[in-house]
Parts: structure tokens; sequence; C-alpha cells
């Protein structure tokens, strides 16, 4: 006849696993021995947790900068949305929407922007693509 006696129950946590450690002790009175038998119970706890989707990344250049009197912008959109670049003049505040038009998914953009009329200075570049806003610095000599 076979006994078998849970004696030690240890958790053990660590970051989002966790290990249930259980000590049995087996004894067998017709064969005449006693054995410790180890089991581990492993369990993720990632497949109960939703995940967060993370957001993509974009890329928002333009080239070249410093620039005379025109550059090129170039961004690729992760989906589909609406895409808006604005040139900000740090010294006035006045702001010019250069671009304001729905993307399709992956497509590389490229916007030609003449700064002709423009004092020289710094100015900043800002990508608005549905909630992502990502910033550049331009410099017009």
């Amino acid at each position: 006849m076979k006994k078998v006696k849970i004696f030690n129950n240890l958790l053990i946590i660590t970051g989002l696993t966790y290990f249930n450690l259980n000590t049995v002790l087996a004894t067998d009175n017709t064969k005449g021995y006693t054995d410790t038998l180890s089991s581990i119970e492993i369990q993720n706890s990632l497949a109960s947790t939703p995940q967060k989707e993370v957001a993509p990344t974009i890329e928002f250049k333009n080239f070249p900068n410093p620039f005379s009197h025109a550059t090129k912008f170039y961004f690729q959109s992760p989906y589909e949305g609406i895409a808006v670049i604005k040139i900000h003049d740090v010294v006035s505040g006045l702001a010019w929407t250069i671009f304001n038009e729905k993307v399709e998914s992956g497509k590389q953009v490229m916007i030609n922007f003449d700064a002709a009329g423009l004092p020289q200075g710094t100015y900043t570049a800002e990508l608005n693509f549905n909630q992502f806003t990502k910033f550049t610095k331009i410099q017009i000599n």
C-alpha cells in the first residue's frame, strides 16, 4: 500500500511568473522504502493578463537641415490616419500648416517645403498623426 503526504508547500513569486513547489513524502510499506519527491508547478500570469498595445514610433526628419530655401520632410505612417505638419517660428510664435491629409497605412510620405520669404532663424516642425506628436528643429540660413 502506498501512502503519499504533502508536508511542504512553498510559493515563490518572481515578476509575472510564480512557482509552486510541493515536497511529497511517498512511502511504500510493501517494498520497505521511503522516497521524497518534489514537483514544481510553473504558471505564467501573462496568459491571463491582457497585453498593452505598444504605440508605434514614427521617424520624422527633414533633409537638408540647415537649409537656405527648401527642404523635404519625410515620415512613414504605421497605420491609416490624418497627418498634419506645421512649421512654428520660435521667436514670433506664428505657425504655418504645410501638410494636412489622410495617409494610408505603411505609406512613405515626402513633403517639399519652400521657405522663400521666411527670415533666417530657428524653427520647429511639428508632425501630428492621430494622437501622436513629434517635433524636430529646423534651421533656415
